[in-house]
């Protein structure tokens, strides 16, 4: 964080999340922003739909599909929407998978939303800043490929959550 949020003034360093404005004395937080991330299962539940980043950070690199929660936004929408932009897809949402803190960029972290999904509608297709999609066998991600470190965690929470038998059954789609 370089300017104030509410004067645009400089700001000096306090601590690793914490500033204070030169010409406002205002705090400023460096806190996570809210995020989605969306891991889309196929029918038979054992492929995953990944994202190849068509922009920075990690440009090139695997992530799952998502992005930031605008204000006055509910999670499940922006999650819903993120989808739609990225990958064209209607959804059924399987659960909440948990939350992730994520090192996104330079000072900037961000918190995790992530749900398990399977696709209710449409056919997979990129578009706004995911370059590709491609499904992978859930064991056959090559983890030297994933953009970021949080979505490793997914990952592993995931087959821990299919050990206990979890996702077997879909909930009402939101109309």
């Amino acid at each position: 964080m370089k300017h104030c949020i509410f004067c645009g003034g400089k700001l000096d360093k306090l601590t690793e999340t914490e500033y204070k404005c030169e010409v406002c004395k205002r705090e400023n937080y460096n806190n996570p922003v809210a995020c989605t991330t969306v891991i889309i299962l196929n029918d038979s539940r054992d492929q995953v739909l990944m994202a190849v980043r068509g922009v920075e950070p990690e440009k090139g690199k695997l992530d799952l599909p998502g992005g930031f929660v605008e204000v006055d936004e509910e999670i499940e929408t922006a999650m819903r929407r993120e989808v739609r932009e990225e990958t064209g897809l209607e959804v059924n949402i399987l659960g909440m998978l948990g939350a992730y803190t994520n090192h996104y960029m330079d000072d900037r972290w961000t918190a995790d939303i992530t749900y398990v999904v399977t696709i209710k509608s449409g056919e997979p297709a990129a578009a706004d800043d995911v370059a590709e999609l491609h499904w992978y066998k859930i064991d056959e991600i090559p983890d030297d490929q994933i953009a970021f470190e949080s979505i490793k965690k997914e990952f592993k929470d995931l087959k821990i959550a299919f050990a206990r038998g979890e996702y077997g059954k879909e909930r009402l789609a939101a109309p």
